[in-house]
C-alpha cells in the first residue's frame, strides 16, 4: 500500500517534475523547430533539382549549363541545411544540462575561429555532426508525442481536478468529452477521474523526459563527448 501511495504521490512533492515539464515544453519547441527547418530546406532543395533533373537531357548546351548551376544551387541547401541544424545544438544541450543533468560537454564546434572556408567542411566531416543530424530526426516525433502527453492527458487531467470548483462557482452545465458535469456527484467524479490521471500523466512525463536525456547523452556530443 505503501509503496502504491509513495507511486501516486511521488511526482507531485519532486522537484524532478517541474524540470521535467519544462523539458517536455523544449521537445515541443525544438521538435517543431527541427520539423519546420527540414520541411523548409528540403523542399526547397527539391524544388530546385528534382524537375529539372527530368528536362536537363532535352536542353540544349546553352540551357543545360544554366540549369545545372540551378541544380547545383538546389544540392548546396542539404549541406547548408545540415549547418543551420547544428545551431540548435548548443541551446539543447544547455536545456539538457539545467533540466535533467546529463553533464554533456557543450559542443562549440560552429563557434570556432577557423576560416569560413574550413569550419563547413570540418563539420560535415565530423561523425558528430551526422549524430546531431539523426538526433533531430528522432526529435520531431519526440515532440509529437510530447504535445500529445501534455494536451491529452496532463492539461486534461488538471481540467478535471478542478470541476468541483468550477460547479460550486456556478459553472453546472460543463460538458467535459461525454460526460455533461450538471450534478455536485458528476463534477466528484471527474475529479477522481483527474485524480488518477495526474500522476499517470506526470510518471509519462518523467518517461519522456528520461528519453529525452538518454538520447541526448548518446548522440547530442561532440568528437570529444
Amino acid at each position: 500500500m505503501k509503496t502504491v501511495l509513495r507511486t501516486l504521490t511521488g511526482p507531485f512533492v519532486d522537484a524532478q517534475t517541474f524540470r521535467n515539464l519544462a523539458c517536455l515544453v523544449g521537445n515541443i519547441i525544438f521538435g517543431f523547430a527541427y520539423y519546420l527547418t527540414l520541411q523548409i530546406g528540403l523542399a526547397l532543395a527539391w524544388g530546385l533539382t528534382g524537375p529539372l533533373f527530368s528536362i536537363l537531357p532535352n536542353l540544349d548546351l546553352a540551357s543545360q549549363i544554366k540549369t545545372a548551376s540551378v541544380i547545383l544551387g538546389g544540392l548546396l541547401i542539404l549541406p547548408i541545411l545540415v549547418w543551420i541544424l547544428q545551431l540548435f545544438v548548443l541551446p539543447e544541450q544547455w536545456m539538457m544540462n539545467h533540466l535533467l543533468n546529463v553533464n554533456l560537454p557543450l559542443d562549440t564546434a560552429m563557434w570556432t575561429k577557423d576560416s569560413i572556408l574550413l569550419r563547413p567542411i570540418r563539420l560535415l566531416a565530423a561523425i558528430s555532426t551526422w549524430k546531431h543530424v539523426f538526433h533531430a530526426l528522432i526529435k520531431i516525433p519526440l515532440g509529437v508525442i510530447s504535445f500529445a502527453v501534455l494536451f491529452l492527458a496532463l492539461l486534461p487531467a488538471l481540467a478535471l481536478l478542478a470541476m468541483p470548483l468550477a460547479y460550486l462557482a456556478g459553472f453546472q452545465n460543463l460538458v467535459v468529452g461525454v460526460w455533461r458535469l450538471n450534478t455536485l456527484g458528476n463534477a466528484a467524479l471527474a475529479f477522481l477521474v483527474g485524480l488518477l490521471l495526474l500522476p499517470i500523466s506526470l510518471h509519462t512525463v518523467r518517461l519522456l523526459a528520461n528519453i529525452s536525456g538518454w538520447l541526448a547523452k548518446a548522440l547530442l556530443v561532440n568528437e570529444q563527448g
